[in-house]
């Protein structure tokens, strides 16, 4: 086993280090932080939420630093709706150099469909509560261990890293307390299996910085600390805390979502994920170093929330409020995010004519790109910080060559509502 873990480690993982309790208390210098909101932020929203918009996110979440996004789970769309379009999103999405986009997998014929859509890793799911684990997957937890074993095996012969989440550490919605030992004995196999990392999830936030400390201190001793990851829920306001406990212990690794999105479909009671804003500001507060720091808190709640009226954020208030986090655009001296960054622009027949609108991601000023410049004529050099105020006319514009290359025109611009955003459009 130590062979195939030493083979399927990321090059990003580094060595797997043991540490002691003992010698807990020093922060980590640096922190990786898992961004899982577009697979556990979405999976629980109520509404589908378009495939566009989807791939969107994780294009732009590429943009901010973030070193690992979770892209979307390959389960049956019966048990999980919102994440039927799996493949459709991973073959959308413009994977950049640097990020690794790991899939979620339950079961073989997942990681199958997983690789097929051009997956380079996976995570597998399991539960230190037996009826948390009947109720979610329908057996128990050592059918479920068997049944990874599966996974294991073919994604050791494609030379795929997997990835270990075990639910319900510091509590079940079924049954209450878990035990520490039970959570040290389920991360010990699903780690001896060949996972690389485990992440020890407090899936509906009840968990304080004594629990998390009593658990950590039992799974360290079975798991070294450089293969574990805690991933909080904020139900009682105890993620950061809890994460910094973690942090003093030893990990180096978190889990967050996007604006604090997410819950678990299975998880009654379950609330937001730990907003990845939020925790990058108190990464940065404590001087720890994370490749994140493009991320301006509350901007992507920002994109996704106009793109996507009927998502509601749970965190909305902390995520989207507080000073931002210093950032740069994405190619120094850059005016604009270039075209390839913007979302496919949308064209539709109004009483008007032919209208053309897009979203820009907020993570950059909404000035125009040069080349988009170039192709309006009538509005060159014309700084549209906000959206217009009324339709301007374009002339001599070959708008099917603006739709081929994605230019974007305006800020947020949403079509489903009747606000003078979504009138904020530019038409012939």
């Amino acid at each position: 086993m130590a062979v195939a873990r030493r083979l399927l480690l990321p090059r990003w993982a580094g060595a797997v280090r043991p540490i002691s309790a003992a010698a807990a208390g020093a922060l980590p210098a640096r922190v990786k932080v898992v961004e899982v909101g577009p697979r556990d932020g979405l999976q629980n929203e109520q509404s589908i939420v378009p495939t566009a918009v989807k791939i969107g996110l994780i294009d732009m979440l590429s943009h901010t630093g973030l070193p690992v996004i979770e892209a979307t789970s390959f389960v049956s769309p019966r048990w999980v709706p919102q994440m039927a379009d799996h493949t459709e999103v991973m073959q959308g999405i413009k994977k950049l150099p640097g990020v690794s986009y790991p899939v979620l997998t339950p079961n073989l014929k997942g990681f199958q469909a997983a690789v097929a859509a051009g997956a380079k890793e996976v995570s597998i799911f399991g539960a230190a509560s037996e009826l948390f684990t009947k109720k979610n997957i329908n057996c128990s937890i050592e059918e479920s261990l068997e049944r990874f074993s599966e996974v294991m095996s073919a994604a050791r012969a494609a030379s795929i890293p997997v990835r270990g989440y075990v639910s319900c550490v510091l509590g079940c919605p079924y049954e209450g307390k878990i035990s520490a030992a039970k959570v040290a004995e389920v991360s010990k196999k699903m780690y001896s299996m060949g996972c690389y990392e485990i992440s020890l999830g407090d899936t509906i936030g009840i968990g304080t910085p004594g629990s998390m400390r009593e658990m950590l201190t039992a799974v360290m001793k079975e798991v070294p600390v450089g293969a574990l990851a805690v991933h909080c829920h904020d139900t009682y306001g105890q993620a950061l805390a809890n994460i910094l406990v973690a942090l003093q212990m030893g990990v180096s690794v978190v889990d967050a979502s996007v604006a604090g999105l997410g819950g678990c479909p299975y998880a009654k009671g379950a609330s937001g994920n730990v907003a990845t804003e939020d925790l990058v500001y108190m990464l940065n507060g404590l001087g720890i170093h994370t490749v994140s720091e493009g991320l301006s808190r509350g901007s992507c709640w920002g994109w996704i929330g106009a793109a996507e009226p009927g998502l509601e954020s749970p965190s909305a208030g902390g995520a989207g409020s507080g000073p931002a986090v210093p950032r740069q655009p994405p190619h120094a001296g850059s005016a604009s995010w270039p075209l390839s960054h913007a979302v496919r622009s949308d064209l539709s027949e109004s009483q008007r004519g032919p209208r053309l609108g897009a979203l820009q991601p907020p993570l950059a000023p909404a000035a125009l790109s040069q080349q988009c410049q170039s192709l309006l004529g009538s509005v060159r050099g014309q700084r549209w910080h906000q959206p217009p105020a009324a339709s301007c006319s374009l002339k001599g514009v070959d708008l099917q060559k603006l739709m081929d290359t994605g230019t974007f025109i305006c800020n947020a611009l949403n079509r489903r509502t009747n606000s003078k955003v979504s009138q904020a459009s530019c038409r012939l």
